[in-house]
C-alpha cells in the first residue's frame, strides 16, 4: 500500500509539474493576455473499472436533470469525450511496471478570455501522456503492424506487396512512430506508448461488450449460445459477420464494439479476413480448451463465448468472465 502511495505522489507531482511548465510556456508566447481570473484545471480519477469516458460522464452526472450532449474526440490517441468547457479522456499512465487505470477532467473557466480557451485548444492538440514511455530516443516503435489482408499483390496498392495474405511494403521499409497515428491509413505503430494506448481502449471494450450481455443476461437468465449463425458453434469473432450480425442482435441490438486493430493473422489459401473457407466449410485458426482463440498468430481481435470475452493481440490476451465480471 505504502508503494502504491508513492507511486501515485510520483504521478501527481509529474502532472502539476508538467502543467506548470506548459501553462509558463503558453502565458509567455501567447500575444492576448488573459484575464486574470481566468484558469485551466486538470483533474485525474481512478478509473478501475476501465469505463469509457462517456460511461464515466453519463454514469457521475446521472442525477443531472439534464445531461450535456458529449461529443467523441481523441486525445494524444485515447478515447474522450467533450462537454463544453470539459473534455474527459480515458488514458492510462504505467509506473515501475504498475498499469493504472484513469479519467483526466481537462477544463477552462466560465466566460474565459478568448486567449485562455485559445491555450486551451492548443493543449488538447499537443497533450502527451505516458511521456515516461518515451523519454529514450530508443524506445520509438515502426509502422509495422496492419489491418489490411491479401491474396495478390494488387490488393495492397502501390509501393506494397502482398506476403502470406498481409501487405508489406516492398523494400521492408518501415517508418518510425510513436503513436498509431504517426503511421498511414491502415498501419499501427510497434511501440510501447501505442501498444499501451491500444490496451486501455481494448480494456474500455471489453468492459462495454460485457456490460451489454451482462444487461441482457438480467432480463433471460441467459448467455447466448450461438448454436446456429457463425462459423465455429458457440463461439464468434470481432472480424466475423456474427458478430454484429447475430450476436449482438440476439442481445437486443446495439453494435458492438472493435478491436483497435482487428484483423487475424495469416491463414493462406483461407478468406483473409475471416481465416473462412466456405466451401471446405472450415477455420484456419483454432481455439484452446477456455474456447479462446489460439491461432492463427499474429492476430488482433476481440471474441465471445457463452463464458466469457476476450481480447487476443500481441499485447497480450485479456479475459473478462462473466462468472466474477472480472477482467484480466
Amino acid at each position: 500500500m505504502l508503494l502504491k502511495s508513492v507511486h501515485n505522489l510520483k504521478f501527481n507531482l509529474f502532472i502539476l509539474l508538467a502543467l506548470f511548465l506548459f501553462s509558463v510556456f503558453f502565458w509567455l508566447t501567447f500575444p492576448v493576455r488573459a484575464q486574470e481570473s481566468d484558469a485551466i484545471s486538470i483533474r485525474v480519477h481512478a478509473n478501475r473499472e476501465h469505463k469509457s469516458a462517456l460511461i464515466w460522464y453519463q454514469e457521475e452526472f446521472a442525477d443531472r436533470e439534464e445531461q450535456g450532449a458529449p461529443q467523441s474526440l481523441r486525445v494524444d490517441g485515447y478515447n474522450a469525450v467533450r462537454d463544453g468547457r470539459t473534455v474527459y479522456v480515458h488514458a492510462s499512465n504505467i509506473v515501475d511496471g504498475v498499469y493504472g487505470s484513469y479519467i483526466y477532467l481537462i477544463s477552462y473557466s466560465q466566460e474565459a478570455d478568448p486567449g485562455t480557451i485559445d491555450v486551451f485548444s492548443r493543449m488538447l492538440k499537443t497533450w502527451t501522456f505516458n511521456t515516461n514511455l518515451i523519454e529514450d530516443s530508443t524506445d520509438f516503435g515502426y509502422c509495422n503492424i496492419t489491418d489490411l489482408s491479401c491474396n495478390i499483390d494488387a490488393d495492397c496498392g502501390d509501393g506494397y506487396v502482398c506476403n502470406l495474405s498481409r501487405c508489406a511494403p516492398k523494400d521492408s521499409n518501415f517508418s518510425a512512430c510513436w503513436r498509431d497515428h504517426d503511421c498511414d491509413d491502415h498501419w499501427y505503430c510497434s511501440s510501447e506508448k501505442a501498444q499501451v494506448t491500444r490496451r486501455t481502449i481494448r480494456y474500455e471494450n471489453l468492459t462495454k461488450i460485457m456490460s451489454m450481455i451482462e444487461e441482457h443476461y438480467e432480463t433471460v437468465e441467459s448467455y447466448p449460445e450461438l448454436k446456429a449463425g457463425t462459423y465455429v458453434s458457440g463461439k464468434s469473432l470481432s472480424v466475423w459477420p456474427s458478430w454484429n450480425d447475430n450476436l449482438s442482435q440476439e442481445i437486443g441490438g446495439g453494435e458492438f464494439p472493435l478491436d483497435p486493430i482487428n484483423t487475424l493473422g495469416s491463414c493462406p489459401n483461407f478468406d483473409p479476413v475471416t481465416c473462412w473457407n466456405e466451401q471446405t466449410k472450415d477455420f484456419a485458426g483454432s481455439f484452446n480448451s477456455q474456447g479462446i482463440l489460439s491461432s492463427p498468430g499474429s492476430s488482433f481481435v476481440y471474441g465471445y463465448t457463452p463464458e466469457r470475452v476476450y481480447s487476443v493481440s500481441l499485447e497480450g490476451t485479456m479475459v473478462c468472465e462473466f462468472s466474477t465480471g472480472i477482467c484480466n
